[in-house]
């Protein structure tokens, strides 16, 4: 007979990923980072570590011109509606404004899944 003990051993895989949660994604910007720490509490208390709350933390970015809009406002060639995003996310429609109207260099720094 094993010493295995399947609900310790899971107790001990969810107190080292709530460790890992409260250690390495430390919100600079206090209400967010309040936010973050009641998300992680109520987590805890229904007992939903490893569940949907960690896949789904993160806010939706924002929207930002429309292609049209970037045409019509920015002088933009109309063959830019064949871009396979019509909506863009606020700093995709703000790096082409800075590089194809402005003319100047961007760095974009966002997040995983933002349309780099």
């Amino acid at each position: 007979m094993s010493d295995f003990d399947p609900i310790k051993a899971g107790r001990s895989v969810l107190d080292a990923l709530e460790r890992y949660m409260r250690s390495t994604f430390v919100p600079r910007r206090r209400d967010i980072a309040n936010e973050y720490s009641a998300a992680l509490n109520i987590a805890k208390s229904n007992r939903d570590f490893g569940g949907s709350l960690f896949r789904e933390i993160r806010r939706p970015f924002a929207k930002g011109k429309t292609i049209n809009e970037l045409i019509a406002q920015d002088g933009l060639h109309p063959d830019l509606t064949k871009f396979p995003i019509s909506s863009p996310y606020w700093h995709q429609s703000k790096a082409i404004e800075q590089t194809a109207v402005k003319s100047r260099n961007a760095v974009i720094a966002t997040g995983t899944g933002s349309g780099k």
